[in-house]
């Protein structure tokens, strides 16, 4: 029989309502792993001779039972592999035992994790996180209680060395990794003894300023004549739409249908994709005219304001057809921007960040009007479009205070 011996023992640190931890103790050529059970008593019930809690405990039959029949099944688990003449070790069983505890494995948990985000594109992101993370391991589970400081630090160096990722995207997958795992922490799927994440370093990467279009120049995109190249006409449109929409998203203008628009074209309502807010906006009158270039007595509230979701040749699922036409979109808006005489990398979240520019200069740093407007649901969110001009406008307060010596 294989030289393994389990033996219950108490944790010597205790918690912190005074109890500590019963731990089984899984012993091989004189080597010992440990691993915690989810019982817990004061030290005075735990009788060290017989490894059990004392008769004194109030519930001490059913942990000591309870137990019992956790040291079974992992000597059954010796016991099988004996009699098929395979190897095991203490590390097997560990790992083992520590499932049974957890209930589930980290990797099992983030894909039920994954599968509740509703917005596609942030669970496809996500989801790529966990592939990535998946080939690491190899094809081996990873349980919460072997997420340690020592195995982030080393998968952090694999995404920089290895697969050549910058230390900025690194940190970025790990930060999806952190946010899934307090999620297990805080809906008490695992208790782990100590926080692994508190002394790993996370790298940000130098933030791009965002292309934002002033005001005159999204009049002069609206104002060019289109009318012979229709690609290029539609993909002005909804980007002018968007901007005049509040900064809408190209998700949802994408998804924009006539039913949410009133009958008498004075407002129209839609939910936000990412956050599943509802949007209420004014059709003023770059919008009016907008709908007007797609409103005939043939459409139905069904029906989408723009063609493009219309037309899915590949069958592609639709939050895959989403991010099609979006590329799509994003390589049209290129083109309309050199037509126009606009030397900026103009995309479709240009649009939020230009209508957010453009806001904060004509309400004198309105940034709470502002964050309600773009739907944001904290000021903060807001304030990140705008470092460095914040900062100026600052700077402009503190020099009408006291005058900056030239």
């Amino acid at each position: 029989m294989s030289d393994i011996s389990i033996t219950p023992e108490l944790n010597s640190k205790k918690l912190k309502d005074g109890t500590q931890r019963i731990q089984l103790r899984i012993t091989q050529n004189k080597k010992h792993r440990r691993v915690a059970t989810e019982y817990s008593v004061h030290e005075k019930f735990w009788n060290t001779d017989k490894h059990e809690v004392r008769k004194g405990h109030p519930i001490a039959s059913a942990i000591n039972a309870a137990i019992r029949e956790k040291v079974n099944k992992l000597m059954s688990e010796v016991s099988k592999a004996d009699v098929q003449n395979k190897s095991i070790s203490a590390r097997d069983l560990q790992r083992k035992a520590r499932n049974e505890v957890v209930g589930e494995s980290f990797l099992t948990f983030a894909e039920k994790y994954v599968k509740r985000i509703a917005n596609a594109s942030s669970r496809d992101k996500v989801q790529s996180v966990l592939n990535k993370l998946k080939k690491y391991l190899d094809q081996q589970d990873l349980l919460f209680a072997e997420i340690t400081y020592e195995f982030i630090s080393s998968y952090q160096r694999y995404m920089v060395h290895t697969l050549g990722n910058s230390a900025s995207t690194a940190s970025k997958n790990l930060e999806n990794i952190k946010v899934i795992y307090f999620e297990a922490v805080n809906s008490d799927v695992f208790d782990p003894p100590k926080d692994p994440w508190l002394k790993i370093k996370f790298t940000r990467g130098k933030v791009t300023p965002k292309a934002k279009l002033t005001l005159k120049e999204v009049e002069r995109m609206a104002a060019e004549d289109f009318s012979d190249a229709k690609s290029l006409f539609h993909a002005r449109n909804i980007f002018v739409l968007m901007f005049y929409s509040r900064g809408m998203r190209i998700r949802d203008a994408l998804e924009l249908k006539w039913k949410m628009v009133k009958p008498d074209k004075s407002r129209f309502t839609y939910v936000m994709s990412k956050t599943g807010k509802e949007m209420d906006i004014l059709i003023t009158e770059p919008i009016r005219k907008i709908l007007e270039e797609y409103f005939s007595q043939q459409v139905k509230p069904g029906d989408y304001v723009f063609p493009f979701l219309s037309q899915n040749p590949r069958k592609l699922e639709h939050h895959k057809l989403v991010q099609s036409w979006t590329a799509e979109i994003n390589g049209l808006l290129k083109e309309v921007a050199r037509e126009v005489g606009i030397e900026k990398h103009i995309s479709t979240h240009v649009a939020r960040h230009s209508f957010a520019e453009v806001s904060r200069e004509l309400t004198g740093n309105d940034i709470y009007s502002i964050s309600a407007g773009l739907g944001h649901s904290s000021v903060s969110i807001t304030e990140g479009y705008f470092n460095k001009e914040l900062k100026t406008g600052a700077d402009k307060l503190s020099q009408i205070v006291a005058p900056v010596k030239k």
